[in-house]
């Protein structure tokens, strides 16, 4: 526990930052995610796992989309992980936003979009969290075509 009095208000930093307008270059994406024009924000590009992939028996299964650098929070505090989202699911099907493997969000079974804003408190002064969204299709036996986009993605710490 620290408490402290009349310091000098601190200022913010983006730790991370990826708008995904012109590529996808900071990423490692499993197929069937891909960088696409137009599905994002506002018609921007964005990270997508298409409908009609996952459609079918034995279909099933978990993809990554995963940051590239490592998200490091070494000497920062106050994080916040925010991103814009899109996702057309039945039941049982997710998608999951992971720092070094832990989920930290989760939304299954809706049709959805919007924004996220989190904290990250949890790791505050790790060198190095990796950072992934699974979009997962969890009906192995007939495949329920989800799908799954991400864009915006952006980490804001205090120093």
């Amino acid at each position: 526990v620290s408490v402290t009095c009349g310091n000098a208000p601190t200022t913010s930093v983006d730790v991370a930052y990826d708008n995904l307008n012109s590529s996808a270059a900071n990423w490692s994406l499993q197929s069937p995610w891909a960088w696409a024009a137009g599905v994002g924000y506002g018609g921007s590009a964005a990270l997508q796992m298409p409908v009609g992939v996952t459609g079918g028996s034995g279909n099933g299964g978990n993809w990554l989309a995963t940051f590239l650098p490592s998200v490091s929070l070494a000497n920062r505090f106050g994080c916040r992980l925010e991103f814009y989202y899109s996702m057309s699911a039945a039941s049982p099907n997710c998608l999951y936003v992971e720092i070094n493997s832990s989920r930290i969000w989760t939304l299954c079974g809706v049709n959805s979009t919007g924004n996220v804003s989190t904290h990250l408190t949890a790791f505050e002064g790790v060198s190095s969290n990796s950072l992934a969204f699974r979009c997962v299709d969890a009906n192995v036996s007939g495949g329920g075509s989800i799908t799954c986009m991400v864009d915006e993605l952006k980490v804001t710490c205090q120093q």
